[in-house]
């Protein structure tokens, strides 16, 4: 499995994360995800809300920076989950 890095630097201005959120402690609970990935991915379900729930006021240069340099946490997180799925 690839590095983990840090969580993102857009974590706080995502907004709510509701309840696909919660799903990133269920993750950690069953040892899915590191708490890091955890992290990760909370940040990754608020930008989609925020995306999809606030859509004019979205961001484009951050929507591009976050596809040109941080889509790698995608793939750490469909790792891990066919990791443990035993895939």
């Amino acid at each position: 499995m690839r590095q983990s890095r840090q969580p993102s630097r857009i974590g706080s201005r995502l907004g709510n994360t509701g309840k696909l959120s919660r799903n990133h402690r269920n993750t950690g609970k069953t040892k899915v995800l590191t708490e890091q990935q955890g992290e990760i991915y909370r940040q990754m379900v608020a930008f989609r809300n925020r995306i999809a729930h606030r859509y004019a006021e979205t961001d484009f240069t951050e929507v591009y920076e976050i596809m040109t340099k941080q889509l790698s946490d995608l793939d750490d997180f469909v790792e891990a989950i066919i990791n443990y799925c035993h895939l």
